[in-house]
């Protein structure tokens, strides 16, 4: 949540701030919040007003009656002061609430090197390994990206393919079950997963990341609004109506919950989260894109990373935080690349975002496997969340989503001459096999 006084004294700076995301309806949320805060600043001038003057006629009552004089006018004006009160204030509440429901929706100011544009306005910072290039894709290829390669002259194999050939899932049944974007693992794929699971949480745990969480699957309505930008994610969101829950979207926001009206100390930060958890999401607006495979599902498994720092360290923060998941992929050996995100595509709560991207063969791209945050104090406003009397930082980060991880070491790791996907050396002690042979 975006500091309203700072709003107030400067509408205009903050006016810039939402244009750089691109967002029309976000410039009207906003126009409706000025207003209404407005009319609120007025309403309860007026409210304080009348206060003022129940309590000056009380007291001019008092002294009338010592005196012995006539109090009929005065009584008469007393009368009917809680009346219009009572009014202005049912009036004065139905805004509060209006203006604290624009202000969750307002994004958090973007930070000065965050680049302004669209989806593909990003800036690459680095690349990381040789990614397999198919030969009648190197022209695309290196129209887009500046670093060393590896051509293969064998069309690759998708991960869609790879996880049928390979026997490791079964979508079929899943749908009978439970709908589209479901899967059923098998066979190696559940150990697999548990290793990627396990490997994770310990590298990160050597990190620094202390405290391992396993939070509830399900969060308040109320809760979750004040830790996502829920205009934005509602339509992504599995709802248990009955009970006024949700299904987590990621263990970010449970972790984030956990510190609600908390003081930290100083001296014990950064204080460093680690969690692993399921994640459910709807997919809603995603037909068409990834429907075949375990890319873009329903539910998925995460080991996420969330940090609380002071506000002046949540840079610094950001880069370590970086730095240590870049070192988790290269433990992987997956080529990667670093990018930071333009204006209109950053959460709605960050100041900066990046993403790091994972080279798919099959499919000729770098696609999104993790992405790293700091949310500055948005949250920490809206939960109650301070460093002595400041409000605290938090950022979190991408683990690992294993479903995610799982398809780009398919399709990176496929020998099409032996009919194998080679597992990464560092999950071995892990799976107890080094490879998953081709069965179909």
């Amino acid at each position: 949540m975006v500091d309203p006084r700072r709003i107030r004294e400067d509408p205009e700076w903050y006016r810039r701030e939402i244009e750089k995301r691109q967002d029309e309806e976000l410039l009207k949320t906003f126009d409706r919040f000025l207003g209404i805060d407005k009319e609120w600043r007025e309403l309860k001038r007026e409210a304080d007003s009348l206060r003022a003057e129940r309590n000056k006629i009380s007291l001019e009552i008092n002294k009338k009656k010592k005196k012995g004089e006539d109090i009929q006018d005065l009584l008469r004006k007393a009368k009917e002061i809680p009346r219009k009160l009572k009014e202005i204030e049912e009036k004065e509440k139905q805004l509060e609430e209006e203006r604290y429901e624009l202000l969750l929706l307002l994004p958090s100011p973007l930070d000065e090197d965050v680049p302004i544009g669209g989806e593909n306005d990003y800036v690459i910072l680095r690349y990381y390994g040789k990614p397999k290039v198919y030969k009648d894709n190197v022209g695309e290829f290196k129209k887009e990206n500046d670093t060393e390669f590896e051509i293969i002259n064998h069309a690759p194999l998708g991960h869609y393919d790879l996880v049928e050939k390979l026997g490791i899932v079964d979508m079929d049944n899943a749908a009978r079950i439970a709908g589209s974007r479901f899967y059923i693992e098998k066979n190696e794929l559940v150990i697999l997963d548990l290793a990627i699971i396990m490997h994770a949480l310990k590298f990160f745990q050597e990190k620094g990341f202390k405290e391992i969480v396993l939070p509830p699957y399900m969060i308040k309505h109320d809760v979750e609004k004040r830790i996502t930008h829920y205009e934005t994610f509602k339509d992504a969101i599995f709802h248990v109506k009955e009970d006024g829950l949700l299904l987590i979207t990621t263990s970010e926001h449970p972790i984030a919950a956990m510190y609600m009206d908390k003081t930290l100390n100083k001296n014990d930060l950064p204080l460093r989260i680690l969690a692993w958890s399921p994640a459910f999401r709807r997919e809603a607006g995603s037909h068409g894109k990834d429907t075949k495979g375990i890319f873009r599902v329903k539910q998925f498994h995460k080991v996420e990373l969330h940090s609380i720092v002071p506000l002046d360290k949540d840079r610094e923060e950001l880069d370590y935080l970086v730095g240590i998941v870049e070192e988790y992929m290269q433990q992987l050996g997956l080529p990667y690349r670093v990018v930071k995100l333009a204006s209109s595509d950053v959460d709605k709560r960050a100041r900066i975002q990046i993403d790091i991207e994972t080279w798919f063969p099959a499919q000729s791209k770098y696609r999104e496997t993790h992405s790293v945050a700091t949310v500055g104090d948005w949250i920490s406003r809206k939960i109650n969340l301070k460093i002595g009397k400041d409000y605290a930082a938090n950022l979190y980060g991408t683990g690992v989503a294993v479903q995610r991880i799982v398809c780009a070491i398919l399709e990176n790791n496929y020998d099409p001459e032996r009919k194998i996907v080679k597992i990464p050396k560092v999950l071995w002690p892990y799976t107890g096999f080094k490879e998953i042979k081709i069965k179909y």
